[in-house]
């Protein structure tokens, strides 16, 4: 459980100790250094050595190991690991994998790891995320999809591509019970009677307030008047606005399920096999928790529009009302799915949803407009403007609301 993390931060003082937590090994003071490859290959090692329970004096030969950097995320430090080999080859040793990923977090302060690492045991474990092969003091190791590449943003509308991604968002909203168990204890954190959605933003806009007000952007005031302005004018205020979505806007008894929260293009890898046949895993599972369902698949429509390259979106790459509506059928059919075959899903049934849908379009424009000004506060805006990112989302909230 998250719990067991804390504890053993507490208890540990070796930064050579190694303890098993959710099934993997945890390393709580070994640390990747982002800027070094060889840091990263000998973390990498140690965490392999130790999954792969070897308990011999055997060494990975850190020499022969090659360190890339992955673009796509912007939350996180990306490198594929690969070109393992022992030292010193001997039969009783366990294989060791072709390649690896490796997870430096990011956002501090934005998610809380301990949850979060233990969600994607639990996913993993449910067989919806890919391997979690151990946790370090600042990130993780993952397995590496090979043959798999992230998602085209202009595939996203590819309707083989959708319909398969329905299914598959399908499958991880029917998966709470298998994902939150008694053993597990993700029940403290994750309730279908709590969607995380407004205490995210409240907190969220908290944060961006605090930031604000103690003038504290890494980038110094011009960024600091510029989220003022953003956020905290008599034109355009959030808090008022949450306030009124709350009220007036999102539906009270919305389904609660264990949502993705964060379905964008890089985050949807695929892979083309040779009978034309088309493999999805979904990753990047760090903002996921239990959420309305109908928020899951609003902020993935709003995904279609990109701009997590430049900080612009294009919103009318939003889908249209056929691709909105094919996707919706899919997904409640997948959804209410009893044995082998799809439910029969009625237009009415479709068209309801859709609407649920969209009543979430203009909270998930706040979500993530208010996460890339405190992305903005905590790490600057010299790798990505965050500040460009949140004042296209609030104009497109503006333009969606009027």
């Amino acid at each position: 459980s998250p719990i067991d993390f804390q504890k053993t931060r507490k208890e540990s003082n070796s930064p050579a100790s190694c303890y098993e937590i959710c099934g993997r090994p945890y390393f709580p003071h070994l640390i990747a250094d982002p800027k070094s490859t060889d840091s990263i290959a000998e973390v990498a090692s140690k965490v392999i050595l130790q999954q792969l329970k070897v308990t011999s004096s055997a060494e990975i030969d850190l020499a022969k190991t090659s360190v890339s950097k992955v673009t796509g995320g912007i939350t996180n430090a990306l490198f594929r690991v690969s070109n393992f080999e022992y030292k010193e080859e001997k039969e009783s040793l366990s294989q060791l994998p072709s390649s690896v990923l490796v997870r430096i977090f990011g956002a501090e302060g934005m998610i809380d790891r301990d949850i979060e690492t233990c969600a994607y045991a639990a996913l993993c474990d449910a067989g919806v995320a890919y391997q979690f092969l151990g946790r370090f003091g600042n990130g993780r190791l993952e397995g590496w999809l090979d043959g798999f590449v992230p998602l085209p943003l202009e595939k996203m509308s590819d309707p083989l591509i959708s319909r398969k991604l329905a299914k598959e968002l399908a499958l991880l909203h029917k998966s709470f019970d298998s994902i939150c168990t008694d053993d597990n204890k993700l029940k403290t954190y994750f309730s279908r009677d709590k969607p995380g959605m407004w205490d995210q933003l409240f907190q969220w806009l908290d944060q961006a307030q605090q930031s604000i007000q103690k003038e504290a952007f890494i980038n110094g005031l011009e960024d600091v008047k510029k989220a003022h302005d953003l956020i905290l004018t008599d034109a355009f205020n959030v808090e008022q606005e949450l306030n009124w979505l709350r009220k007036d806007v999102v539906p009270t008894e919305a389904e609660v399920v264990f949502c993705h929260n964060d379905l964008l293009c890089d985050n949807i890898m695929i892979k083309e096999k040779e009978s034309n046949e088309l493999e999805i895993q979904m990753i990047d599972f760090e903002y996921g928790g239990s959420n309305f369902a109908a928020f899951d698949i609003a902020n993935h429509f709003n995904e279609f529009a990109g701009g997590t390259d430049n900080g612009i979106p294009n919103y009318g790459l939003f889908p249209d009302k056929e691709a909105q509506y094919n996707f919706v059928k899919t997904y409640l059919e997948c959804k209410q799915q009893t044995g082998d075959n799809d439910a029969i899903i009625q237009k009415d049934q479709v068209e309801t949803f859709m609407e649920e849908v969209h009543s979430f379009v203009l909270a998930n424009h706040l979500y993530w407009g208010l996460w890339a000004v405190n992305q903005a506060a905590a790490e600057g805006c010299d790798d990505f403007n965050y500040l460009l990112y949140a004042e296209n989302r609030f104009k497109e909230y503006r333009n969606v609301k009027n």
